[in-house]
């Protein structure tokens, strides 16, 4: 086949480990180009285009923010180690115990896996709902002391993680 006649059909360049469902990009461009005349050369010159500026862009987006590529890879890096994930394990396993159903609860970010997603409220978006019950608080890794909730005791602390529950009538 020359270089000048068009596609008459598939050309295999798949890698042997790509999943035979998936098309690939000179495919994509095969269906897309050759109805229109391209030749089988201009196909693939058109697909290495198309993959040089992806790769491009992608290069572009980790070198502006580098920490992009914890989504491409879908592992983010998390600012909680291993030691305080089971700190906070321990402290939350306490909400686990008492909570009744339909509690108000708010977190702080990185703790909405011990929340119950049903009565799950943001901190910031407080105005208008009903009073929390309990309040899952992360005070990060540099901070010294704990804070005080007016209207609420505090249940468990341990290092950084601290749980907070309403006080109950009689005790105000």
């Amino acid at each position: 086949m020359s270089a000048r006649t068009p596609c008459a059909g598939p050309l295999s360049i798949v890698p042997p480990w790509w999943p035979s469902s998936w098309p690939s990009a000179y495919q994509l461009a095969q269906g897309w180009l050759a109805p229109r005349g391209w030749s089988q050369g201009r196909l693939i010159g058109a697909t290495a285009a198309a993959l040089a500026i992806a790769g491009g862009v992608v290069a572009w987006q980790l070198r502006l923010a580098p920490r992009a590529a914890e989504a491409y890879t879908l592992s983010p890096h998390l600012a909680i180690s291993t030691t305080d994930r089971l700190k906070a394990d321990a402290v939350f396993a306490v909400y686990h115990e008492r909570k009744a159903p339909g509690d108000p609860v708010a977190a702080s970010p990185y703790l909405f896996r011990y929340m119950d997603y049903r009565s799950m409220y943001w901190m910031d978006r407080l105005a208008g709902r009903p009073k929390l019950v309990w309040v899952l608080l992360d005070l990060g890794p540099n901070t010294s002391g704990t804070p005080a909730y007016g209207n609420y005791e505090m249940v468990a602390h341990e290092g950084r993680f601290v749980l907070f529950h309403q006080k109950s009538p009689a005790a105000k």
